[in-house]
């Protein structure tokens, strides 16, 4: 069982995350780090996925080893063994693993959602090319912006709007899609605020 709110934390995995210079494809089974792969065994993996996933709520012994070891009888050094790679493999970074004594683990490192971070981007891109070709269009050139009142006749620049769908992905069972729901819900909060605060001349 979890700790307090991390109940509905670990129950939900994370997608394609990135933390400092690693990145974790939870569904492709794959951490890179600096664009490499490493290599590490499906124990210590599902491990980092449940840490990874807790956003820094404690996570005690006993649930990762109900999720890393489910119906399986093991003590609690397999853990601490699998944490340890873990460790090794952050390398300087090890500290983003605490150990609260006699409970449990936390992962510290702080994560960005790549589906956001890649968003966000490809929203400024945007955002930066349709100002680029209206003010070409206005007779100043890539960026410029117009002296004085505005000329009698003369066309507004048009508002820019942008729509953020919500994201939908298939799942199994009821438990599972509550989950991705509720990840969904959150990815599209985020990307829509940060859109809003890098384009203020937008409608988002």
């Amino acid at each position: 069982m979890l700790d307090g709110s991390c109940h509905a934390s670990v129950a939900a995995e994370p997608g394609s995350v990135r933390f400092g210079r690693f990145i974790l494809h939870a569904k492709q089974r794959l951490l890179l780090r600096d664009g490499r792969p490493i290599e590490l065994g499906n124990r210590a993996f599902d491990v980092l996925i449940v840490l990874a996933g807790s956003g820094g709520a404690l996570v005690t012994k006993a649930a990762l080893l109900d999720r890393v070891w489910s119906g399986v009888a093991v003590e609690e050094n397999n853990l601490q063994v699998q944490v340890s790679t873990l460790r090794r493999v952050l390398g300087p970074d090890r500290g983003w693993i605490i150990t609260v004594p006699g409970r449990g683990y936390r992962f510290m490192g702080t994560i960005v959602q790549m589906g956001v971070q890649m968003g966000v981007q490809m929203g400024v891109q945007m955002g930066v090319q349709m100002g680029a070709q209206m003010g070409a269009q206005m007779g100043g050139g890539p960026g410029a912006v117009a002296d004085g009142p505005a000329r009698p006749g003369a066309c507004a620049a048009p508002l820019l709007s942008v729509i953020v769908l919500p994201f939908a992905g298939r799942h199994a069972g009821e438990a599972e899609g509550a989950a991705l729901e509720g990840i969904a819900e959150g990815i599209t909060d985020s990307l829509t605020t940060d859109l809003a605060r890098t384009l203020p001349a937008s409608r988002v």
